[in-house]
């Protein structure tokens, strides 16, 4: 035997050849070839050079029909350059007429050709977009002040806001930091900070080890967090009271508009339109109108 029975791909026979004495033959064929000490170290032993003439064929049939695929090229583009002269002069011939497919094809072969600057061939040439659409204004020609935000032609990138006196939400481009405020980057720094936090503590929390045994704790701690500062705060409140000057005050009277005309000046006060209101007495008869007699 050559290999084991647990290596063996042959279905196994109902009855072993020892249990049974029949004489079967060998699994394998080895050869036993007695070499010397030159055909041992021949590195072209056992090669069989009729495995070569393969190689011929193959690549023979390989360049037949890429000869055939130039040919029907070739043609093709022929007809295209001949119908486009028919139709240019006007011809009434219908073998050269024009039409959609025509023009389709016309299409494909212009896309198919090279193009400038691309150093794969048609077959395999994959269109690679650029960092920025070209209608867009680029982030060096935004502000063209040299004392503005640093460009870095090598990575493409400027970190501050060019426009300094310009809202950065408001803003065309705000810096590439800008960026990095936006989406799940706050959140993910708020895990970091966490993270370093925990570790000084001496619990065993790491954000780029086990991130998500991190977020998990990061979310209990923010829960018991929340509920620890509500049962605070509702102590407080019933104890101490004051919870109506936590409640906003309706929008009706936060936005609501009157007819009265108030003048104000540059330090606020009331110039025309509003009268002092008058001290109220505590005097009963100061509320009254006395007639003298004459």
């Amino acid at each position: 035997m050559t290999h084991k029975r647990k290596d063996c791909l042959e279905r196994p026979r109902k009855k072993g050849a020892k249990y049974t004495n029949q004489d079967i033959a060998a699994d394998e064929v080895v050869q036993d070839i007695e070499a010397g000490y030159d055909a041992k170290r021949d590195r072209w032993n056992g090669y069989d050079p009729s495995e070569h003439s393969k190689i011929y064929e193959e690549y023979a049939a390989i360049e037949a029909a890429r000869q055939k695929l130039r040919e029907e090229q070739i043609d093709s583009q022929t007809d295209a350059a001949v119908r486009k002269v028919a139709k240019a002069g006007g011809g009434g011939n219908d073998e050269f007429g024009s039409s959609d497919e025509e023009d389709a094809d016309e299409d494909k072969y212009a896309d198919a050709a090279d193009a400038v600057g691309q150093k794969l061939d048609a077959k395999t040439r994959i269109t690679v977009r650029n960092l920025r659409i070209r209608e867009d204004t680029a982030k060096y020609l935004i502000n063209l002040d040299p004392s503005s935000a640093y460009y870095d032609p090598k990575t493409r990138s400027m970190r501050d806001n060019p426009s300094k006196n310009v809202n950065p939400e408001d803003a065309q481009f705000a810096g590439d930091n800008f960026l990095r405020n936006s989406g799940e980057a706050v959140d993910v720094q708020k895990l970091q900070l966490f993270a370093w936090q925990s570790a000084a503590r001496g619990n065993d929390v790491h954000l780029n080890a086990n991130p998500t045994q991190g977020e998990i704790l990061h979310h209990q701690y923010k829960e018991k967090k929340d509920y620890l500062k509500n049962t605070s705060k509702v102590g407080i409140l019933a104890k101490y009271g004051g919870e109506e000057y936590l409640e906003k005050a309706p929008k009706e009277l936060l936005n609501g508009q009157t007819e009265d005309y108030v003048e104000y000046s540059r330090t606020g006060q009331v110039i025309k339109g509003r009268e002092r209101a008058k001290t109220k007495s505590k005097y009963d008869e100061d509320g009254e109108h006395f007639w003298l007699p004459l």
